[in-house]
């Protein structure tokens, strides 16, 4: 009896059942069955077919086994169409760059939490894509011209609305806020993050750190020229609103040149008639477009 039982273990037993047709092993088990009913375990004799069936159920559906099974089976050659074909659509891991796709994954959360209006992370996440991007190694193959262009807008927008909300004290790094290039994409217009009060030409106290740290970029960058451009947004009228824009870039570079900023600074205004454009203006409310078109943008050479 201690035999019978030792050979009906569900290890052996599943192996011996799966080398073997559907009929053996049909054969085997009702053999089994009789066996140990004659010798009046019926009880036994119950749990250990449920015990072997479950077990060959496990058995069957273990992937490692059913790829010892086929290695030692079939052949490559010997394959189902189908299953070549399946195989053929997936590609192999030397194919899949990580690296490439790391800087599509920084978009994508900059997205998610720009819908939860997280300004300061959204800033970070599209700056880091940025930075991404830039790295060969991280990046064999560039993005379009297009594709940089976007992720930098959506990083400016992000970062002149996290200090319009308080949720940043300053903009960015003077590499990331002042970013001259990616890849050979050339950066021309950096929006500064400088916020004045309402209606004047005045800063307001997060304006006036994010110009301090604008004049700290020029001093540790070699400009042969800055242009600085005033904007508004649309309240007010034209004339009003052009006359603010010229002022705000005026106030701007007064300061620039009395925190030590030696290269020549041009401004100009354009009020409210170049408002910025938006990739995607439903995931901004109309307190925020106003915000991003009270802005001065710099262009430097």
């Amino acid at each position: 009896m201690k035999s019978v039982v030792m050979f009906a273990h569900p290890t052996w037993l599943c192996w011996l059942l799966n080398v073997m047709d559907k009929s053996r092993s049909n054969m085997i088990l009702t053999h089994l069955f009789k066996y140990l009913k004659c010798h009046r375990i019926t009880q036994l004799s119950f749990s250990l077919f449920v015990i072997i069936l479950c077990s060959c159920q496990q058995t069957k559906d273990n992937p490692s086994w059913q790829r010892q099974k086929t290695n030692e089976s079939i052949t490559p050659s010997a394959a189902m169409p189908s299953e070549r074909k399946i195989n053929e659509r997936i590609p192999s891991l030397a194919a899949i760059s990580p690296e490439s796709s790391e800087w599509k994954t920084l978009v994508q959360r900059g997205d998610r939490v720009t819908k939860n209006k997280d300004w300061k992370k959204a800033a970070r996440f599209y700056n880091d894509a940025l930075d991404v991007i830039n790295d060969p190694r991280k990046t064999p193959q560039i993005p379009s011209p297009a594709q940089i262009e976007k992720i930098h807008h959506l990083a400016s927008n992000a970062m002149l609305l996290a200090v319009h909300t308080g949720q940043s004290r300053s903009a960015q790094s003077c590499s990331t806020m002042m970013r001259s290039q990616v890849r050979g994409f050339k950066i021309k217009k950096h929006l500064i993050p400088i916020q004045f009060d309402y209606r004047t030409s005045n800063f307001s106290a997060s304006g006036k750190q994010a110009a301090r740290q604008l004049a700290h970029c020029f001093q540790q960058n070699d400009v042969r020229e800055i242009h600085l451009m005033g904007h508004t947004d649309k309240r007010g009228t034209d004339d009003f609103n052009m006359t603010l824009s010229i002022e705000r870039a005026k106030a701007l570079k007064k300061y620039l040149e009395s925190e030590g900023t030696s290269a020549p600074i041009v401004t100009s205004g354009q009020g409210e008639r170049e408002p910025l454009q938006l990739n995607n203006p439903a995931n901004y409310t109309q307190e925020e477009i106003y915000a991003l078109n009270r802005r001065v943008e710099v262009m430097t050479q």
